[in-house]
C-alpha cells in the first residue's frame, strides 16, 4: 500500500517510513560536508516525535526516534560543530506509517 503524501514538494517529503511502535537508530553521515575536520559537538531538536540515546562519531551522528503517530510527519533536527568551528544543519523527516 502507498501511502499519499498530496502535492508535497519533494524538499519536504519524508526521508524514511517508520512503525508508530517502533523506536529505530537513524544515523546521518557528515563525511562529505565536513571534509577532514571532525565533529565536535552534536545536538537534536523533535517536532512530533522523542529522542533518545543520543550519539556521535568523529564523522556520524545518531539518535532513536520513537513516538511517531500514524500519518504524521516528524521532524529531528541534528545540528552539529566542527574541529574548525563550522557549523551544519539537517533535518530528518519521518513519517508514520499507517497501519
Amino acid at each position: 500500500m502507498s501511502t499519499d503524501y498530496g502535492q508535497c514538494n519533494p524538499v519536504n517529503a519524508p526521508d524514511k517510513e517508520q512503525d508508530p511502535s517502533d523506536a529505530r537508530t537513524h544515523t546521518i553521515s557528515w563525511v562529505d560536508r565536513i571534509k577532514n575536520e571532525t565533529i565536535s559537538t552534536s545536538s537534536w531538536t523533535y517536532e512530533s516525535c522523542t529522542g533518545a540515546s543520543e550519539s556521535n562519531t568523529d564523522n556520524t551522528t545518531s539518535a532513536v526516534i520513537s513516538g511517531i503517530s500514524e500519518g504524521v510527519l516528524a521532524k529531528a533536527k541534528n545540528t552539529v560543530t566542527t574541529s574548525g568551528g563550522q557549523t551544519f544543519s539537517k533535518t530528518l523527516r519521518v513519517v508514520g506509517r499507517v497501519q
